[in-house]
């Protein structure tokens, strides 16, 4: 699994989601990842220009005029309720589209939200991690069940963790912490066994305690 933030990047560069990579970027990437880790003791994605170099390696670059335009989402066509993507406050939200505002803004119900926000549209893209063969507006929005009521607020990393030590996951599975999911920040991104999972802030603890 490619780190979110890495996810991101790729596919504003070249179109590509990370289910269509090739495996052997996906296996380069792995590699490089790992070695940064294990270089880097704050963990996380790697640096862009690092993310440059796997792609032009393998003749990944960024699309033609012609290829962007065939990309390009004719937003009056997507369904209401279609998942998107939001380039948000330095992070990236997950939502439902809800249509086209005059002036050529979308309206888009990030999730955990209540209200619709307009949105630029070069800030919206389609979630391409679900497969195109599934018809989104059969899909029960997970917003649409009532939250359940915390107790308490999600913990944060304590301070006297490094972002490389090992943790504890679901209390018994040991990983390193890579660090916060930017696409969900209840949850952390964890290596287990070479695999990037993301999993509830409250199934991870210090692995030392």
């Amino acid at each position: 699994m490619i780190h979110p933030q890495n996810a991101e990047q790729i596919e504003r560069m070249t179109g590509v989601c990370e289910h269509k990579l090739p495996q052997e970027v996906k296996d380069e990437y792995m590699q490089q990842l790992r070695m940064w880790h294990r270089t880097k003791s704050s963990g996380g994605a790697l640096p862009a220009e690092m993310v440059i170099a796997i792609l032009r390696s393998h003749g990944i670059g960024c699309p033609t005029e012609a290829e962007r335009e065939k990309q390009q989402v004719v937003w009056s066509s997507v369904p209401n309720n279609t998942k998107v993507l939001v380039s948000h406050a330095g992070n990236v939200r997950n939502g439902v589209f809800c249509g086209v505002v005059a002036g050529g803004s979308l309206s888009v119900r990030l999730d955990d939200e209540m209200k619709v926000l307009e949105f630029r549209a070069g800030d919206v893209r389609l979630d391409k991690s679900i497969p195109s063969e599934i018809k989104q507006d059969t899909m029960k929005n997970d917003t649409d069940d009532p939250k359940p009521v915390k107790a308490k607020e999600e913990p944060e990393v304590p301070d006297h963790w490094d972002k490389a030590d090992y943790v504890l996951v679901d209390g018994d599975k040991i990983g390193l912490l890579v660090g916060e999911n930017p696409k969900n920040p209840r949850e952390y991104t964890v290596e287990i066994d070479g695999e990037f999972v993301n999993v509830d802030k409250g199934l991870v603890a210090d692995a030392s305690v």
